[in-house]
Order: structure tokens, then C-alpha cells, then sequence
């Protein structure tokens, strides 16, 4: 999609600091570090991977692979990996529902971070995710729920039951899964009612102090404003996060 072709021509630091990117990037390293374990030579893959910063979490002992529709993307992570030292590493250009350019039983863990929404067969592409995936690899998959504004981006929209449902019929077994993200509504606030048109100039610094005040709080901190935000306001989660592991 052109809409997303030169969107990750930004510095690194530009996604640092940007709340969603790295809630998103926290919630999914969350569901992977249920394994308690340390990842030092695995064969990481994402589907979507976009800015890189959940691939680049990973240590350069790593092998990391990905796939995205945007060719900045592929750009930009290739030089990042090699900057950052990265030994084995590959990224590729894929339309929505493109076969993945990787063999069978290929990788330890995949991802499908706010990626689903957007495919044309979410069912070929988490049978495309089985395939390349190790027996007994681990698969986490991260979905926007309870939507309130329509996304020409989203071809359909999901909840918990939905995407585990999908998965486990494709020959995957859940594991553990979470719904979390209330200060969504806030960036919704601040993105998407028009704040410009309100506030002004004053609306990008507001934008500007919330990311850089919420994209470094650390994950345990915005799960308790979860509990908080729900007690209090009874607003339903914006994310679903599941990991599950393949079956044979």
C-alpha cells in the first residue's frame, strides 16, 4: 500500500518516542518472555515488522528475518541491522497475501503485531506463519479490539475469541493470551477527534509531551493504568495479545 511505502523514513529515534510504536513493542516482548527464557540464538521473524523495534530487541546473537509491504521499511532495517551488528539477518518486500519468502520449519518464533487486520486472507497468512514456524515454535500474534472509529486501513476487525479461535483452527495451540491498552483512548483524543482544528498549534506540542512522557513508561506501569482506567471508566481493552505453539 503507498500509504505506507515512505512512512518509515524517519530517524530511529522518531519511533522511540512514539507511545504506540513501543507499547505495542512492550506487550509483545511481555507475551514472549512468558517462556522466561533468555533469546540468544533463535530465529526471530515478523510479519509487519515496520520500524523493527520488537526485532531489534532481540540480541545481535539473533538471526532476525522480516516481512512488510513497505519498502522504506526493508531499507531502513537492513541498515539498522548491520549497524547495530546484526551477522544473520533478512528483510523482504511482500504484497498482503504473498507467500513468505522463507522454507518450512524455518524459524523459532514468529509475530503478527496489528498486522491481521490488514491482510486480504488473515487464513493464508497464519497458515503461511505455521509453515515457516520449527515444530513447537512459538507464534504471537497482536490485534487492535473494540474499535470505535472506522480504519480504511482494517479490512475486517477482530476480538480475543476471534483470533484465538482462527489459530487454533490452523493447527495452533494457545498458550496465553491478555487484552490491555486503555490509554488508546487518549491517543485517540489527541490523534484522531481533530484536535488540530480545537488547539492549534498547541495540539502537536500535546502530542509531543504525551509521547515522550508514556512511550518509556515501563510495561507493569501501563498494565496498573489499565486497571485503573477500566475501574474507573469501565472502557473496554484496545488490544488483544495471544501466544500460541505450533502443532505438528
Amino acid at each position: 500500500m503507498r500509504v505506507f511505502d515512505d512512512y518509515y523514513e524517519k530517524p530511529f529515534w522518531w519511533f522511540l518516542w512514539r507511545y504506540d510504536t513501543q507499547i505495542k513493542r512492550k506487550t509483545c516482548l511481555a507475551v514472549i518472555n512468558t517462556f522466561k527464557k533468555k533469546w540468544t540464538k533463535e530465529k526471530i521473524f515478523e510479519l509487519g515488522f515496520g520500524s523493527g523495534e520488537v526485532l531489534f530487541s532481540f540480541p545481535p546473537t539473533c538471526e532476525i528475518y522480516g516481512a512488510e509491504l513497505s519498502s522504506s521499511a526493508v531499507r531502513w532495517a537492513s541498515m539498522r541491522a548491520a549497524q547495530r551488528g546484526y551477522q544473520k539477518f533478512e528483510f523482504f518486500h511482500v504484497d498482503r497475501s504473498e507467500r513468505l519468502l522463507l522454507p518450512d520449519g524455518f524459524v523459532d518464533i514468529a509475530i503478527a503485531s496489528h498486522v491481521l487486520e490488514h491482510v486480504e486472507d488473515d487464513v493464508l497468512s497464519v497458515r503461511e506463519l505455521h509453515r515457516i514456524l520449527k515444530s513447537g515454535g512459538a507464534l504471537v500474534i497482536i490485534v487492535p479490539i473494540n474499535e470505535r472509529f472506522p480504519d480504511p486501513c482494517h479490512l475486517r476487525r477482530y476480538t480475543f475469541d476471534v483470533v484465538n479461535g482462527l489459530c487454533q483452527q490452523n493447527r495452533f495451540r494457545f498458550i496465553y493470551g491478555f487484552e490491555n491498552e486503555l490509554l488508546f483512548y487518549l491517543v485517540e483524543r489527541l490523534y484522531r477527534e481533530h484536535t488540530a482544528g480545537r488547539w492549534g498549534f498547541c495540539a502537536n506540542l500535546r502530542r509531543m509531551a504525551f509521547n515522550l512522557l508514556a512511550a518509556p513508561l515501563p510495561f507493569k506501569l501501563c498494565r496498573l493504568f489499565d486497571v485503573v482506567i477500566r475501574q474507573f471508566s469501565k472502557l473496554p481493552p484496545r488490544q488483544a495479545a495471544l501466544l500460541f505453539i505450533k502443532n505438528n
